[in-house]
């Protein structure tokens, strides 16, 4: 559907129109958003495996929706979020089903066990704690019963990131609504600001203290505490993969070795040593498990500066806007927090569901912005300004 949108857009003309007025309202973000894909493009020329690495570029293409969105001459971009909404929603409702057995599917990382639907452990906490965070935010926003609704829907949606297996997401969702929180704070003298933060807050304490991710978070602690120990070495993969990353990059240590090509590297340093190589079967993985590790590993210093950049120019520029007057600040910050740190063990802005949903709502947030007014909520108006 938004590859149809794309099309659709290029041909109208919208997707060049939304490209200037990126440039121009938003100049340091879409100059290092440029960045981020030429250097790729180009760390290509010096890659190994060339066509992988176009293969690689070629997945994002739902970079572009962001500049689309802002240049959509249509008022239908207002539904845009009710209709991720729904889906989450609905996807939500499947993953209880999923867990109550009724339903299968075949993605990795989903299961009875660990039901997280058609998205798979990895990203299903970071997509659900950016949808929990606009939740909260609107919250605070709103009165009555539509507070008490968007309430409830953040709650059930943090809920289901700590019944999954996901520890980034854990990570996500905790920070994201703590941000909301403290861009609240003023609304706190409010009893039922009050109220609902500490309902937040005991909910996470809960579910982090005796939820389905209690486990998961104590392994975590082990491996911090005893990262030497073999049992530690054969269950957390990342240990491996980050010191075999950091070898091949000082094999390339200017441009790297390319786009495309870390599985070449990644192999040439386990071929010289051989007891780096995870677990029993000797597993060498095709990219870092760390966004930052990988740019640093395929396009060099360069590519590392380029993604660090542009991540603290989409999250500052978010951060610095007024939440009470609309959601565009909490949609860029909150969005550009979690792919940071999903990105720090796993390749976020790259993924598809992650990167997908974090470049809608950096779209969303970029088009209310430049309006300078707050976009008009197709359901409940503007909402209480808190």
């Amino acid at each position: 559907m938004f590859g149809l949108a794309l099309g659709l857009g290029l041909f109208s003309g919208e997707l060049a129109a939304g490209l200037v007025l990126c440039f121009s309202r938003f100049r340091a973000l879409a100059v290092l958003l440029s960045a981020y894909v030429l250097w790729a493009l180009m760390a290509i020329a010096w890659s190994p495996d060339a066509l992988k690495g176009f293969s690689e570029l070629s997945h994002w293409w739902f970079f572009l929706l962001a500049p689309l969105l802002l240049g959509l001459r249509s008022r239908m971009h207002p539904w845009l979020i009710w209709g991720i909404s729904a889906g989450l929603a609905l996807h939500l409702g499947f993953t209880l089903l999923q867990a109550a057995g009724l339903v299968q599917v075949t993605v990795l990382g989903s299961s009875q066990d660990n039901p997280t639907g058609h998205i798979g452990h990895i990203g299903f906490g970071v997509v659900y704690g950016m949808w929990a965070a606009w939740l909260a935010h609107r919250a605070f926003r709103t009165s009555g019963r539509t507070r008490l609704a968007y309430g409830l829907f953040a709650a059930w949606s943090v809920v289901a990131v700590f019944m999954a297996q996901g520890r980034s997401g854990y990570l996500v969702a905790s920070i994201l609504l703590l941000m909301v929180v403290w861009r609240h704070r003023r609304d706190l003298k409010l009893a039922v600001g009050k109220g609902l933060v500490v309902g937040l807050l005991c909910m996470l304490l809960v579910l982090i203290l005796a939820g389905p991710g209690k486990s998961r978070l104590a392994e975590t602690w082990q491996h911090l505490l005893h990262p030497t120990t073999q049992e530690a070495k054969l269950r957390d993969a990342r240990l491996h993969i980050w010191k075999t990353s950091l070898a091949a990059w000082r094999h390339h240590p200017m441009l790297g070795v390319g786009t495309g090509g870390y599985l070449s590297a990644a192999r040439q340093v386990v071929d010289q040593h051989p007891d780096w190589a995870y677990g029993r079967k000797k597993q060498v993985f095709d990219h870092p498990h760390n966004l930052f590790l990988l740019a640093l590993v395929e396009q060099g210093p360069i590519g590392l500066l380029v993604t660090i950049g542009l991540f603290f120019f989409w999250v500052s520029l978010g951060w610095r806007m007024d939440w009470r007057r609309g959601s565009a600040g909490c949609w860029i910050a909150c969005s550009g927090v979690a792919l940071v740190l999903h990105g720090l063990s796993s390749l976020s802005l790259n993924e598809h569901f992650t990167g997908m949903l974090g470049m809608l709502l950096l779209g969303l947030g970029l088009r209310e912005a430049g309006k300078g007014s707050d976009s008009p909520n197709p359901l409940h108006g503007t909402g209480a300004a808190g």
